[in-house]
């Protein structure tokens, strides 16, 4: 009887434990892409580059400028900092929730702050006063923030990635094959095992998790899916490859389909 009341005891210590051992770790860390790049991979952190107040993202003024192309300045003396882009003004001032687009004034649910000499505005409503977007992962708590890709170069210059709901501007140098629904990048001059350069240099694949590689791309968020052109982890490729790989990527369009 002993025995048995003590084997009771230990089952149920290792039921209390599996729980609170779990709960412990708290919630997943939040990540966050910007224009498809993962701020993990940042020197900074994703704390500092995109930091997350009040479950809205915030981003820092050089990352409006350096990876979403906007125009910033800001006047000390009344706190406030305006961004441009494309005949479009946004002014908004730090610890105020009210804001103006063009004339317009409106209201958002958190304010501009300043921290460790950075100035920090809600990416969210920046975005949307340019008419670009600002997308929620709920399941997998990812932020994805992506400017306004540009006109589309003529439509002959397009190959369709239609597995994956995208078509790019394949550079010459490149091989492209469809294998099993994802899409194969490889160099044409690969020499064969001498060669520093590998054949495969990317792949393009749909998929319904983040990636667990931060130096993967993201090349689109749609319908809890997304597409991210996969690297090795240790690649190292000459400047000519690196730049045929960022003007195809820099190419990628969405195909509009009617069920989207």
């Amino acid at each position: 009887m002993a025995k048995k009341r003590k084997i009771t005891l230990v089952m149920i210590l290792c039921l209390m434990f599996v729980p609170f051992s779990s709960y412990a770790q708290g919630p997943k860390a939040i990540t966050v892409y910007i224009n498809g790049f993962n701020q993990n991979a940042s020197q900074y952190g994703v704390e500092e580059m995109a930091p997350v107040r009040k479950g809205r993202t915030f981003l820092p003024l050089e990352q409006l400028e350096q990876s979403l192309a906007y125009s910033v300045s800001v006047d000390s003396d009344k706190q406030s900092v305006l961004i441009k882009k494309d005949g479009v003004q946004v002014a908004m001032t730090l610890g105020d929730k009210n804001y103006r687009v063009q004339k317009e004034t409106k209201t958002m649910d958190v304010a501009p702050f300043s921290e460790k000499n950075r100035i920090y505005v809600p990416a969210r409503f920046v975005q949307e006063a340019f008419g670009a977007k600002v997308e929620w992962d709920g399941k997998n708590r990812v932020v994805i923030i992506a400017g306004n890709r540009g006109e589309e170069e003529s439509k002959d210059s397009y190959t369709e990635l239609s597995k994956v709901g995208l078509k790019a501007i394949v550079p010459e140098e490149f091989n492209m094959v469809d294998l099993h629904g994802q899409y194969i990048v490889s160099w044409k001059e690969f020499m064969g095992q001498y060669s520093e350069t590998p054949a495969t240099l990317f792949t393009i694949k749909k998929t319904s998790e983040p990636s667990e590689n931060i130096g993967d791309r993201l090349l689109d968020y749609r319908n809890g899916n997304y597409v991210f052109a996969e690297f090795a982890k240790d690649r190292q490729y000459s400047r000519a490859i690196d730049e045929a790989i960022e003007g195809m990527l820099a190419s990628i369009r969405s195909i509009e389909r009617k069920d989207d």
